[in-house]
């Protein structure tokens, strides 16, 4: 059985999805968005609703929420199953995956 996932549309140059292990074998998912920064620094993001203190803590997510997430373009999605721990997801974003970016030394 194929797992589904929300892919962008014709032209779209979105994210970079890998499916680690089992892909996506669980009921339920522990989901932590980190966002990449332009000096190459990925930082943990606050889920919605919080105050923005303390560590950023997982959201709990049910198999079809996770189908559904797209990241934007710097963001990074790692979707974790919460009973078997050997399965999951990750998506990238296009500039947080580093593809089609022009690395260049200035001196």
């Amino acid at each position: 059985m194929h797992d589904t996932i929300r892919v962008p549309g014709h032209g779209a140059r979105t994210f970079l999805v890998h499916l680690p292990g089992g892909g996506l074998a669980d009921i339920r998912y522990a989901v932590t968005r980190f966002r990449s920064r332009a000096d190459g620094d990925i930082v943990p993001v606050h889920p919605e609703g919080s105050n923005g203190r303390g560590k950023p803590r997982p959201t709990i997510m049910t198999l079809d929420r996770v189908r559904e997430l797209c990241p934007g373009r710097d963001e990074i999605i790692i979707a974790t199953g919460i009973e078997r721990r050997d399965c999951g997801m990750q998506a990238w974003g296009i500039r947080a995956s580093g593809i089609g970016y022009d690395r260049r030394l200035r001196g």
